[in-house]
């Protein structure tokens, strides 16, 4: 358990500063250099603490997915998310990687494998999604925090069911982001 909070709270450390540093930047550079610092972060974090996840293209459980993509695609415009048009890498790429690397990594391995260990790392994973309220990223939205509990429950699931490959968790958060940037500016030609 000291892994995790000692990672949490160097995660949460580095997203602080780089809001506080680099808020004088165009928004969209600061999402890109925040989110490849936080890269560096989780990817340092994954190495120190003992991680033994895989990276194998397994992909059980695939399906549970579709309905967050499908509802990211049909669904109309977000008015509650403040996302710069230009940060596509840092929304569909950078942070993705990061979270995995931080929430079904070492969070989850230092939980166990079990279904209460992705409980919790529903929990921690929709908390500190919690933080872009704090942030100014988006408007609070309790609707929003539950299905980001969902997918953090269903992502930590993959990692277990997919014989400890953090590879379609990654994949499918990324999938996921990139539906909802896209489903943001499909109005926009």
């Amino acid at each position: 358990m000291l892994e995790i909070a000692f990672s949490l709270s160097i995660y949460f450390l580095v997203m602080l500063i780089t809001a506080l540093t680099l808020k004088r930047l165009k928004t969209s550079l600061q999402m890109t250099l925040q989110s490849l610092l936080l890269l560096l972060t989780s990817s340092v974090l994954y190495a120190i603490t003992g991680v033994g996840y895989s990276f194998k293209p397994y992909m059980k459980l695939w399906y549970l997915f579709l309905p967050f993509i499908i509802w990211n695609i049909l669904s109309g415009d977000r008015k509650n998310i403040y996302i710069p048009r230009d940060a596509i890498f840092a929304v569909a790429v950078f942070y993705p990687i990061s979270e995995e690397l931080l929430f079904r990594g070492v969070v989850l391995w230092h939980t166990g494998s079990d279904i209460t260990a992705c409980f919790i790392n529903g929990i921690i994973f929709s908390g500190f999604h919690a933080l872009n309220w704090l942030f100014k990223m988006e408007k609070p939205s309790v609707s929003v925090q539950i299905l980001r509990f969902v997918s953090g429950f269903l992502l930590a699931l993959t990692v277990i069911k997919n014989a400890g490959s953090i590879f379609p968790a990654i994949f499918f958060h990324c999938a996921i982001n990139l539906s909802a940037y896209l489903r943001m500016y499909r109005h926009i030609r």
